[in-house]
């Protein structure tokens, strides 16, 4: 606004200036990223599945619930896998802020326990050198019973294309085979996203 000086101080409302600023952290487009694994039991639990939204009750909420239902298909590994993983590749390398993880949520998780417990978390930048994730307890196990939560790793702020889960074990210790319900990742949006109007627009 700008206000006269004396005697009057008459007041002339100015313009309102409105601005957004970028979000801490952004949810990685599930079509930026390429999930492969170590193995698939079947057609229907390929790594993609992980990361195609099946199964969440809102997959843009940090807060969504995965269902137990089969038609809502879960990566599962082929039986006697005996050194599992899932890996995931991102278009271009990515400030990883977190990755929330829903276990495997089968209806029969209560009772066989596929879904994965001690886990081994790696970075890479280029797909050759890697590091773990330090301090990366038990993935939360899933009932089968009932919808499921995420579980927030915290992936401090690392610089990465590639993400790989070494899977140590599953919670039922009964077979060995292991399921991942879905997966996301949110990463800190260094590059200029979005622009407004978009790049090369006329006039």
């Amino acid at each position: 606004d700008e206000v006269n000086g004396t005697p009057d101080k008459t007041v002339f409302t100015g313009d309102i200036w409105s601005f957004e600023v970028e979000p801490y952290s952004v949810k990685l487009p599930s079509n930026t990223i390429t999930a492969s694994a170590s193995s698939v039991g079947d057609p229907s639990s390929e790594a993609e599945r992980t990361i195609d939204g099946s199964g969440l009750d809102d997959p843009e909420s940090m807060n969504a619930l995965h269902s137990t239902q089969v038609k809502d298909a879960m990566w599962m590994s082929a039986s006697g896998d005996m050194s599992p993983w899932l890996m995931y590749e991102f278009d271009a390398v990515q400030k990883l802020d977190q990755m929330l993880i829903w276990n495997s949520n089968h209806g029969s998780e209560s009772v066989i326990g596929w879904g994965i417990k001690e886990v081994e978390i790696e970075t890479s930048a280029d797909g050759l050198d890697w590091m773990a994730l330090p301090d990366v307890g038990p993935i939360t196990r899933s009932t089968g019973l009932s919808p499921s939560a995420a579980q927030a790793i915290d992936m401090g702020l690392a610089q990465a294309k590639y993400v790989r889960l070494n899977i140590q074990n599953n919670w039922g210790g009964i077979l060995p085979q292991y399921g991942v319900a879905e997966v996301q990742f949110y990463a800190s949006p260094t590059p200029a996203r979005t622009p407004v109007p978009a790049s090369s627009s006329p006039d």
